[in-house]
């Protein structure tokens, strides 16, 4: 690791001091009230550039997953943050529930509607992921009732995703982390069907012998549910809860034809895989199909300020037309906000400028050949999939069975495997399963060589520790 020359070293006493009053006083996602590894080990991180970033201690780290999958057009971007300036100083927020709204609020909305696929052309931004699936969710129950199917209450999902921590959300989520269970009893009429997770397929089958199993269970669900119960079909085209596997061609297509059978929303979350992440600008993209509505977040802004945003289709936004009983009842302070609206659009138009959508996919096809060189014969490395920069790495005790570590072994694992990496100055998201890789859209083939030789190395020493014969 680097010495940064313009990044003053915070003395020992001032990062003990941060350390302790962070564990005093935040409260992290997915920790206990207070850690005493956060007093010891927690990272202040201080600088951005690029696709690295430095710590309070001038230590340098190159970012393999974009600060949790934002960072799209990595950090330091002063275009982004003068166009944030300009806004501020103009209006920073407009009423979003009075007869108003700031301009830069429409051309944003403009834009999306202009990039998203088909005919999702009506847009409202708010906040967060969790937030934007939330409001899709009732979108559609809303839809239903209009369209003369009040019954429509029912939601599926599929079992290994993640659509959000608000209620509705977490209870049409199956996350490893989050654990929905300790939320019971969640939301009623939540629904979960197979997953296209063909290296760990739920029925022991093999594509494409398998004829999408996966995929006819929807329409098996969907009867036996009674389809006049079931308002709405969530998924996401790549889910990093599936280790980022990569559906077959024919999975989306199908599940398509299936909801339009049955008259059922497709509602796709775009939170992670949209704006260039895959390959494309949106996952759906891949498969041309068009969702009913569609949900976005991390590289909507790359981080530079909260802003998640919901699409949908003129026909659906038609049943929201007439008296003002027709309305959709549902709204939230930060709706349309100023500011954040003017950084998402000079947010894409980056993307658009410096052809990061097409970056990715040259580099993401890179990147899993580097992965696959270098990995492939490691004794803990069982699967490696995934699509443009969106990548997994799967871990495994044993590589014929595909067990997985647990218990000790597992939290040994994570530790060992985390501090190897952090040593070598690469910051990844590291669990006893998996390594995830969601760099910026921006990095280079020398940053992932350099990623590639990290991990490489490093868990080669982890192999050593935890499977020493």
């Amino acid at each position: 690791m680097k010495e940064r020359k313009d990044i003053k070293a915070m003395s020992l006493p001032e990062l003990a001091d941060l350390r302790e009053r962070a564990n005093e006083y935040f409260w992290f996602p997915l920790r206990q009230a207070k850690e005493d590894d956060i007093k010891e080990n927690l990272k202040i991180i201080v600088k951005g550039e690029g696709c690295r970033v430095w710590d309070a201690e001038g230590k340098e780290y190159l970012e393999a997953c974009a600060s949790d999958w934002t960072a799209a057009v990595g950090y330091g971007r002063k275009e982004i943050a003068d166009v944030a300036y300009e806004q501020l100083l103009k209006i920073p927020h407009v009423d979003p529930f009075g007869n108003y709204a700031a301009a830069s609020t429409i051309n944003f909305a403009t834009k999306l509607a202009k990039i998203t696929p088909g005919t999702l052309s009506k847009v409202f931004t708010i906040s967060g992921g969790s937030e934007a699936n939330e409001s899709a969710l009732k979108l559609a129950r809303q839809y239903q009732a209009r369209a003369g199917f009040p019954k429509r209450f029912k939601f599926i999902s599929r079992r290994l995703c993640y659509h959000g921590a608000t209620f509705a959300c977490l209870s049409l989520s199956t996350d490893l982390f989050f654990r929905p269970y300790l939320n019971e009893p969640l939301l009623p009429g939540c629904i979960r069907v197979a997953h296209p997770y063909c290296y760990r397929c739920e029925f022991g089958l093999e594509y494409p012998s398998c004829n999408l199993l996966c995929a006819k269970q929807l329409e098996q669900a969907i009867q036996s549910e009674n389809p006049s119960t079931v308002a709405a079909v969530m998924v996401d085209a790549v889910s990093t809860q599936a280790f980022a596997s990569v559906p077959p061609p024919e999975y989306f297509p199908m599940i398509r034809k299936i909801c339009d059978q049955y008259g059922i929303l497709l509602i796709m979350d775009e939170v992670v895989c949209g704006f260039g992440r895959t390959g494309k600008w949106f996952g759906c993209n891949h498969w041309d199909i068009v969702p009913d509505i569609m949900t976005m977040d991390k590289g909507i802004s790359s981080g530079y300020l909260p802003l998640s945003a919901v699409a949908v289709k003129e026909e659906i936004a038609a049943k929201f037309i007439g008296s003002q009983r027709d309305a959709f009842p549902h709204g939230h302070t930060w709706w349309g906000h100023a500011v954040s609206c003017a950084v998402g659009l000079a947010n894409i138009d980056i993307i658009e400028r410096e052809r990061l959508v097409e970056n990715a996919a040259e580099m993401g096809t890179y990147f899993l050949d580097a992965l696959h060189s270098a990995l492939d014969k490691s004794a803990i490395v069982g699967n490696i999939q995934g699509l443009g920069l969106l990548i997994d790495v799967e871990l495994v005790r044993d590589k014929k069975t595909k067990e997985r570590f647990a218990g000790a072994e597992a939290a040994k694992l994570r530790r060992k495997l985390t501090n190897e990496l952090l040593e070598r100055g690469l910051i990844a998201q590291v669990s006893s399963v998996y390594i995830s890789l969601l760099p910026p859209l921006i990095i280079t083939k020398a940053e992932i060589d350099e990623i590639v030789h990290t991990l490489e190395v490093s868990i080669r020493e982890t192999e050593k520790e935890m499977m020493p014969g």
